[in-house]
């Protein structure tokens, strides 16, 4: 639905109405929206288990004891030691068969980590029946 905007009188000398159009999401409305909020997340895109090397593991309990966590052990994948650990030392941090990646989605959202044979891919949440 349109709203009347506004009424200027034109190069002619007419009158000008111009409409307000609603945003639905794209084309230039869209390009003037807030940037969103990504929450970063570490997955395995291997067939293969979420494991980190031995490096990243002295890592990320380097990162704990400078923050006073004494956690044994990363419990989220979204933790923000175990994204600053993949992060800093990319493919080092992967272990024995592990494809470590950081996957950006939007903050807020109620995801899943879904795992095939250990290749693993986030999925949003959605009702189901059976």
């Amino acid at each position: 639905m349109c709203e009347l905007g506004h009424t200027e009188q034109g190069e002619s000398g007419r009158a000008e109405v111009y409409l307000l159009l609603p945003d639905y999401g794209f084309g230039p409305a869209n390009s003037r929206k807030k940037e969103e909020v990504l929450l970063k997340i570490a997955i395995n895109r291997d067939f293969s288990l979420f494991v980190l090397s031995t490096v990243a593991e002295h890592r990320y309990k380097e990162l704990q004891k400078e923050m006073g966590v004494s956690n044994l052990y990363f419990e989220r994948r979204d933790d923000p030691l175990l994204i600053q650990v993949i992060e800093e030392l990319g493919t080092r941090a992967n272990g024995p068969l592990a494809k470590l990646k950081i996957v950006e989605i939007p903050d807020g959202t109620d995801y899943t980590i879904i795992s095939q044979d250990g290749l693993e891919h986030i999925a949003e949440v959605h009702r189901t029946w059976m």
